[in-house]
């Protein structure tokens, strides 16, 4: 495996971060393209992309990754829950920097 993130790039972290995740029937195309699609047989959908930003929501020297992305589903799950939907996916956006260890984001 590469060092960084990089150089593992774009589809190579998309690949190592996906490769440990389950889906669900609902999910028609799943991650790895530039768009999902989520089958929604009352045809509402309810969804929910806040981010969080290294230094004013937390911090890598005392977050593990995991911390980071519990916090983040966390807080986009409380948001659909506001709206009185029942989360069914969760989508992710991520911006982090080059120099990234690999090792981070696993």
């Amino acid at each position: 495996m590469k060092g960084t993130v990089g150089e593992l790039g774009e589809f190579g972290l998309i690949r190592e971060l996906t490769s440990r995740l389950t889906t669900t029937p609902a999910v028609r195309v799943g991650p790895g393209d530039d768009a999902a699609v989520v089958a929604a047989p009352d045809r509402r959908v309810v969804a929910s992309t806040d981010i969080l930003l290294e230094g004013r929501h937390f911090r890598r020297d005392w977050s593990t990754a995991y911390d980071v992305g519990r916090k983040a589903a966390a807080q986009n799950l409380a948001d659909i829950a506001a709206m009185g939907a029942v989360p069914t996916a969760l989508l992710l956006g991520l911006v982090v920097p080059a120099e990234l260890p690999v090792t981070w984001p696993s």
